[in-house]
């Protein structure tokens, strides 16, 4: 059962990047993450997360970001977003999330997500397997489909990267961002974690958006 859900996860993303070929100049997809920025930007990231269990497979989650890109000149926007988690069994869970967005250079905006997660663990094997697919409304709908390896090296330090695909499905379908990325997680204690990463966003939508991304994170995480 693992394997064929893995493997169906694989096929997914593999059809999530079908349309490679359509032309992207006459797309429009007005949102946050489409505003046109210079051909390769740096950024940074700032993320605090509170999760708090409320029943035995429900968790309530709290995200504060703030991004600064333009040569890490700019505060392109602070994020707000509570959400909620449902653990249905080791392997399933499900998440919904509300996101409320502050933007520098445009007027404020929202964003509504679902997701699936799908997550691959075995007793003695170090590593981890989490695919997540997730349907996102702001301006358009996005479906992003992500794979993410993390290995248990050591009790406390957790190496881990992903990749993701955009699709803007409400024009088309169309292959719109391709996102990987590479951390570190540092269990610090039982109920606080922090993470360091590297990430880089192609864009092929390169109409609306640049051709290059690289962002620097840290995201700090209490749950209680």
């Amino acid at each position: 059962m693992d394997r064929i859900f893995l493997a169906s996860s694989a096929l997914i993303i593999l059809l999530s990047t079908n349309s490679l070929g359509q032309d992207f100049e006459s797309a429009f997809a007005p949102c946050f993450h489409c505003e046109p920025i210079p051909a390769n930007d740096w950024g940074l990231i700032f993320q605090g997360t509170v999760s708090k269990k409320l029943k035995e497979n429900f968790k309530g989650e709290l995200n504060v970001q703030s991004r600064i890109m333009d040569e890490f000149k700019t505060l392109k926007a602070v994020m707000i977003e509570p959400g909620i988690k449902l653990k249905i069994t080791d392997h399933f869970a499900v998440k919904s999330a509300f996101r409320y967005s502050l933007l520098s250079s445009q007027f404020n905006s929202y964003r509504a997500h679902l997701a699936v997660y799908y997550i691959w663990h075995k007793e003695g094997v170090p590593l981890r397997i989490q695919f997540r697919s997730r349907i996102e409304k702001e301006d358009y709908f996005y479906w992003r489909n992500r794979i993410k390896l993390a290995f248990n090296i050591r009790q406390i330090l957790k190496p881990y990267s992903s990749f993701e695909v955009f699709n803007q499905s409400d024009n088309g379908g169309f292959l719109d961002l391709i996102r990987y990325e590479g951390g570190i997680k540092w269990e610090m204690l039982d109920s606080y974690n922090i993470t360091l990463m590297y990430r880089l966003e192609t864009n092929v939508n390169w109409h609306y958006r640049s051709n290059k991304a690289q962002v620097i994170g840290l995201m700090l995480n209490h749950s209680f």
